[in-house]
């Protein structure tokens, strides 16, 4: 289905990302997995896809640094190829929750650099690698449609902006090929970031 296809999933090793990156080698894509924090997990999910029959890579990349997501697509162009098919944005994150009377600079900046900015770094970087067929999937969330629980408002319009990036990118990149859609999902039991 996916065999000879290349893809990227970022924030791959684990939970959302962990299963992301096991479906589509399962499908047989081979896939470059980010990582950021824990190469552990990284590790492990390199090989369940390998023990699997599949094929893939884990890159170590801070995906809010545009030297990081650069030095990702390269190393997946060098593995792979200079084609990439499939672009799975997942790397993000709540941070934790503040209220508006606690909502510093730092935090605010923090919350939407991991949520929105790493999908706009990453869609940039890869979007000249991909052709007629393409697919960019992009994680939002249920908060950005409901505002997020008590003291998750940075979270939530990082979010909401996500949706609103990606039907820009829909526009922008749907007459070349490219599809650019958003999963929004609810509340998910996921581990700590550092991945």
């Amino acid at each position: 289905m996916m065999k000879g296809k290349i893809a990227i999933v970022t924030g791959g090793a684990r939970d959302i990302g962990r299963q992301a990156s096991l479906k589509l080698a399962a499908a047989g894509a081979k896939v470059c997995v980010n990582y950021f924090g824990n190469k552990e997990q990284a590790d492990e999910t390199i090989r369940m896809i390998k023990d699997a029959g599949g094929d893939a890579i884990a890159v170590y990349g801070d995906m809010t640094k545009a030297t990081d997501v650069n030095a990702l697509v390269a190393a997946c162009v060098a593995a792979y190829g200079n084609t990439i098919h499939i672009l799975v944005n997942v790397a993000g994150g709540l941070l934790g929750r503040k209220i508006l009377a606690d909502l510093d600079e730092e935090f605010w900046d923090a919350v939407m650099n991991v949520n929105l900015k790493s999908v706009y770094l990453v869609t940039r970087s890869v979007a000249p690698h991909m052709t007629d067929g393409g697919s960019i999937v992009n994680f939002s969330s249920q908060a950005a449609r409901d505002g997020g629980g008590g003291g998750a408002s940075a979270y939530a319009a990082a979010k909401g902006a996500v949706l609103t990036f990606t039907r820009g990118m829909a526009k922008e990149l749907g007459p070349k090929g490219i599809r650019v859609n958003c999963i929004s999902p609810g509340m998910i039991n996921t581990t700590d970031r550092k991945s």
